[in-house]
């Protein structure tokens, strides 16, 4: 497993992937991004005005489930996982990830 730096605006969360999916790190961010984003899509992390989807508001909580729902086989033994939430001091070498 491998720890991943999820950086937000003013902190960040760490989270623990199985090592193979490091070295497309970007690629999954990329297809979470249009995951979290599309208003097809019924997650938990929806703000709604005036009764519709506007913006999705989410953390590291987000990524992972994407990762374990979607990248993962469904039996895979290693699952990504939250370590540490709201977080400003943290290893700055490990690989990170910004939203």
């Amino acid at each position: 497993m491998e720890k991943i730096v999820v950086e937000m605006t003013f902190d960040a969360d760490i989270i623990e992937i199985p090592k193979e999916l490091v070295h497309d790190l970007i690629k999954i961010q990329e297809e979470f991004d249009e995951w979290i984003h599309d208003k097809s899509v019924n997650h938990s992390y929806w703000i709604y005005k005036h009764n519709k989807k506007y913006c999705p508001c989410f953390r590291g909580d987000a990524f992972v489930e994407y990762i374990n729902n979607f990248v993962l086989e469904k039996d895979a033994k290693e699952r990504a996982k939250v370590l540490e939430e709201y977080i400003t001091d943290y290893d700055k070498s490990l690989p990170s990830i910004w939203f």
